[in-house]
């Protein structure tokens, strides 16, 4: 069937959901791939509806206030603004100085400026130096402000929970396994899942070591989780359990899953579909799990490369 459509924004979305093979031992673990997505990420949905609402507000114009878009990103969610700003709107964006080179280096080649935030200060320490610069420029900068604006799992509840409802084409699942960063997808997707399947379990992953319900988080290196703040995006009530996976866990599952299952996927993405393999093991057959993949593993090649490097250098 031949689709064209009439602007990038309109490629947003419709992205496929494949079963986990290798893990089907258990319960049938299905992953939705975000990756595909016009900048990579599902950030996009979000973007897009940031955007939409703040400029049917009046709080986002080209032509006077609001002229610049300012968020606290390490990639993904920048990446989609910057998707769509156009031209319309110059994007500045705050960044950990430990987040990945890739990201950093294409946030620049894309035309935004980039500040970078000193890690040593904390994992929310671009969160704190976003809002002193959006309290120093109150005219001329819009702060999207991913974990406390509402259009983020707004984004979720409208669009992607309803579209994974009709992709699985009446099909039932029982669980519902996903990251928690600014806890949109969770909250949003969750809602939406729960008003279908009553029954389903929502299940939160996080950093091995922090508490993003409670706001606390100790140093890791899974990107875009657990920065040490209770983000007021996510409803912690929606949550039935949550799962702690560390980084090393991460980006083993990372590695196995790109040369077992061909699936090149984000840090984060190896997290929620390891998680959705422990819960798998212990709910039994019968059951199907349905996770996230937030991006592919394109923004990740430092993380791969650091991997498969320290790979080679153990020796037996």
């Amino acid at each position: 069937m031949k689709t064209i459509y009439s602007n990038v924004e309109s490629a947003i979305g419709q992205t496929p959901i494949v079963q986990v093979s290798t893990y089907q031992s258990h319960a049938r673990v299905l992953v939705k791939l975000e990756g595909g997505n016009p900048s990579g990420s599902i950030k996009d949905r979000v973007a897009k509806h940031m955007i939409e609402v703040a400029e049917a507000k009046g709080l986002l114009s080209q032509y006077s206030w609001g002229s610049t878009i300012l968020e606290c990103s390490g990639g993904s969610m920048a990446n989609g603004l910057l998707l769509m700003s156009k031209n319309k709107y110059k994007c500045v964006f705050v960044v950990p100085d430990n987040y990945s080179k890739t990201k950093i280096e294409l946030l620049e080649a894309r035309g935004a400026e980039v500040i970078l935030a000193n890690s040593q200060n904390g994992n929310d320490a671009h969160f704190r130096l976003a809002n002193e610069i959006a309290r120093a420029n109150p005219e001329t900068h819009f702060f999207t402000n991913q974990l406390h604006n509402s259009s983020n799992p707004e984004a979720h509840y409208l669009y992607t929970g309803p579209e994974i409802i009709d992709q699985l084409g009446g099909e039932k699942i029982d669980y519902f396994v996903c990251g928690i960063g600014s806890g949109g997808t969770i909250s949003g997707v969750g809602k939406a899942l729960k008003e279908k399947y009553p029954s389903i379990k929502i299940i939160g992953v996080q950093p091995t070591n922090t508490d993003v319900v409670k706001g606390t988080a100790v140093k890791h290196r899974i990107q875009g989780w657990g920065v040490g703040l209770k983000p007021s995006t996510l409803n912690e009530k929606i949550l039935d359990d949550m799962i702690d996976i560390s980084y090393t866990e991460a980006i083993d599952t990372c590695d196995y899953l790109n040369t077992t299952e061909g699936l090149f996927l984000g840090i984060s993405s190896g997290a929620n579909i390891l998680a959705a393999k422990k819960l798998a093991s212990n709910v039994g057959s019968g059951k199907t799990i349905l996770t996230i993949s937030a991006d592919s593993g394109v923004y990740y090649a430092d993380n791969y490369n650091e991997y498969r490097n320290s790979i080679k250098n153990v020796h037996y």
